[in-house]
């Protein structure tokens, strides 16, 4: 990366910035946020209780405390220049010793301040208890650029939570820094003062946000890393128009919590960024969205209309311009590594309305991304640049001690679902993408996508009276992808519609009723307080709305598991490896759409005559071997084809022909022949011997049927 270049950009390109200043927000924060406890943080000015001290704060004109040791200790004091408007501290060492106090301050819309190759702890050195804590860095409207440095705060929590990074209003921009929520105990959680409220719903560990963007705020990082102890890694909330922009940075949350979480009103824009974390990669709430993309995808957010206003659009057009005199390393895919949950979508009806969300969606797209759902993080976390040694446990997670048995008995039945949607409607986007969902001991195991019953107190269940079937549900659109694993559609109240472009699916899909979703829970479940998702007759909507399924562009779907769905199209280049009945009746699939009671179950098994010890191919080229492959069955299961190729490989080994080692033209040929004459007919040339002849070890049923 340039620095210097990009420094000197700063200052010529910062004048537009500072012309812009009306963008920041004037208006009361939400009902319940909190903007104190920040390492670094850009927000309104208001908070649930004013830090006791701010070390270096910029109003028009940058001002020093008075310091002492009970404040913080400056370790090197920095270099401090103004040129065109535009502060520069550089060098800052510090420590800071007082929970409640903020380390720097960017005050006014139009104050722009470079903080570069800084190094800043904050500690807790006595006991804290109902206070708010302070943050490291932070701006109430203006913009702040943080570069080459690192920002650590201890991670115990005050009131209503705690931030490293935090922003309301203006541009925070981070490069190339490390953005860190610490433990107090190392390889452990912090003690936490006042745990956040939104804990029992979210079912999440930890008390601290590093990064926390809200209101109006612009924030952009790149080759940065943002990590939690526990909680949030970059967190954006209560948004006004909230917009979050990262390449090639690493989120991480290492006990537990998330990667990212996209409230209402938030749009989160990730290229070549991997969210790594113990429980969930991403959060969606309400008409948040989350978009991961590979770094090939980057472009100016005005570029690609994805800003909210013309005024957004500008400054995100300057500060890329300022930040991208490099391109991001092309290739770079996204990345989604998690225990629990790849990406849980929900719509919490805190206010109690009792809306049932018809009218909202969030939204989450994916291209150039790979999802990992496993147990062994750590095996996946060494392999990032910035990892610290830092290992996870699982036995930090116990939810049935921390809540109830029910809950804990939720948690299993959902661990390893790639992607979670919870009692409302989301509209997904995925292309070229791949999932390996391989932890997960109940249904989450091997699981794409699963719409589930939400499990707290502010769940949108859909009413007695209300009417489901005006309800969007999930609405998934897939392309471009070769996947393996399930959808299942356990929500009953709502729809879910997938449609597939070019994919090569193999899995079920699945469709839940009450009877199904009552059914799956132990009696200790129901019985315990918590359990609130076995829903009551007498009060909710529990009309099973179905599944839905759309294949095009040569979409290949073979099933694996009885399905069912109550829509069902298909093009002419489609097809599905399965047999199918609509109300009962055996129906054989052409292009078009179909309705009603739609079954499909795996494809009739017909077991490949065994070789005997009598077709066993000779190895001196005596025998002639033109009747063994004949004497075989064309492969129609997958567990046939397993056999099949091993007889094959074995055939194709030992049989050269004329028994010296080589296998001829003359002896490949008629091996090709037979074994061209069980799927091709007469056609050898169709038939794709270089792949048997040389890709034994890649050769899947899949591959072999396509062709």
């Amino acid at each position: 990366m340039k620095k210097l270049t990009r420094l000197l950009s700063l200052l010529t390109i910062l004048a537009m910035l500072l012309s812009l200043g009306a963008m920041a927000s004037s208006g009361e924060a939400s009902d319940g946020d909190y903007q104190g406890g920040s390492a670094l943080s850009m927000g309104s000015g208001e908070s649930s209780g004013e830090p006791a001290a701010t070390v270096y704060a910029v109003d028009g004109e940058l001002t020093a405390a008075e310091l002492d040791d009970a404040l913080a200790t400056v370790e090197q004091e920095p270099v401090i220049t103004v040129e065109n408007g535009v502060t520069t501290i550089d060098g800052l060492k510090m420590a800071i010793h007082d929970f409640t106090a903020n380390g720097l301050t960017v005050a006014g819309a139009d104050d722009t301040v470079v903080l570069q190759n800084a190094d800043i702890t904050k500690y807790v050195t006595s006991a804290i208890s109902g206070t708010a804590g302070g943050y490291i860095a932070g701006t109430t409207g203006g913009t702040l650029y943080i570069v080459d440095s690192v920002l650590s705060e201890d991670g115990r929590g005050g009131v209503g939570g705690n931030y490293t990074v935090y922003a309301s209003a203006g541009n925070l921009i981070v490069e190339n820094s490390r953005i860190l929520q610490l433990g107090e105990e190392e390889g452990g959680f912090t003690s936490a003062i006042g745990e956040p409220g939104s804990n029992g719903g979210l079912l999440v560990y930890g008390v601290a946000r590093a990064n926390m963007s809200i209101g109006t705020s612009h924030t952009y990082y790149f080759d940065s890393y943002v990590e939690t102890e526990g909680w949030a890694a970059m967190s954006t909330d209560a948004g006004r128009g909230v917009e979050f922009y990262s390449y090639n940075s690493t989120a991480r949350a290492v006990n537990g919590g998330y990667g990212v979480y996209a409230d209402n009103g938030c749009y989160d824009y990730m290229y070549g960024t991997s969210l790594l974390a113990a429980e969930m990669g991403a959060i969606i709430a309400g008409g948040g969205e989350v978009h991961l993309y590979s770094t090939d995808d980057a472009a100016p957010a005005s570029a690609s209309g994805e800003a909210s206003s013309e005024a957004s659009a500008e400054v995100d057009e300057g500060v890329l311009s300022m930040m991208l005199t490099t391109e991001p390393t092309a290739g770079v895919r996204s990345l989604v590594v998690a225990n629990r949950t790849g990406i849980m979508i929900h719509s919490p009806d805190e206010s109690g309305s009792g809306d049932n969300g018809k009218t909202t969606a969030s939204t989450f797209s994916a291209s150039g991304t790979d999802f990992v759902m496993t147990d062994d993080l750590n095996a996946y976390w060494e392999s990032d640049p910035y990892y610290d040694g830092t290992t996870w446990e699982p036995a930090y997670q116990d939810y049935s001690a921390k809540y109830d048995v029910a809950v804990g008995e939720y948690i299993e039945f959902i661990r390893g679902a790639a992607i979670l949607v919870k009692s409302t409607s989301a509209n997904i986007t995925l292309d070229d993408v791949t999932f390996l969902c391989e932890n997960g001991s109940s249904e989450g195991f091997n699981t794409i996508l699963m719409s589930a019953v939400n499990s707290d107190e502010h769940g949108r269940w859909v009413k007695v009276g209300q009417d489901s079937s005006i309800i969007q549900g999930t609405v998934a659109d897939i392309s471009n992808s070769v996947l393996s694993g399930d959808i299942k559609n356990y929500d009953y109240q709502r729809k879910m519609t997938v449609n597939l472009d070019n994919v090569q699916w193999t899995g079920a899909y699945k469709t839940w009723d009450k009877e199904a979703w009552d059914a799956a829970w132990s009696d200790d479940c129901i019985a315990a307080e918590k359990c609130l998702w076995i829903l009551s007759e007498d009060s909710y909507n529990v009309a099973t709305q179905g599944s839905v399924l759309t294949l095009s562009n040569g979409s290949v779907w073979t099933v694996t598991e009885t399905s069912e769905l109550v829509s069902l199209t298909l093009d002419d280049t489609s097809s599905i490896v399965g047999s199918v009945t609509i109300d009962g009746e055996p129906v054989t699939l052409t292009a078009g759409t179909y309705e009603g009671a739609i079954v499909i179950t795996p494809a009739e098994q017909e077991t490949a005559a065994a070789a005997t010890d009598s077709d066993v191919p000779a190895t001196d080229g005596t025998e002639n071997q033109s009747n063994v492959l004949s004497a075989t069955a064309a492969p129609a299961t997958e567990a046939d084809f397993d056999a099949y190729l091993a007889y094959v490989t074995d055939y194709m080994t030992n049989y050269d022909g004329v028994g010296d080692g080589t296998f001829d033209d003359s002896a490949r040929d008629m091996a090709l022949g037979e074994l061209s004459g069980l799927k091709f007919g007469a056609d050898v040339n169709a038939f794709p011997f270089e792949m048997f002849v040389t890709q034994f070890g890649a050769m899947d049923y899949a591959t072999f049927s396509a062709n």
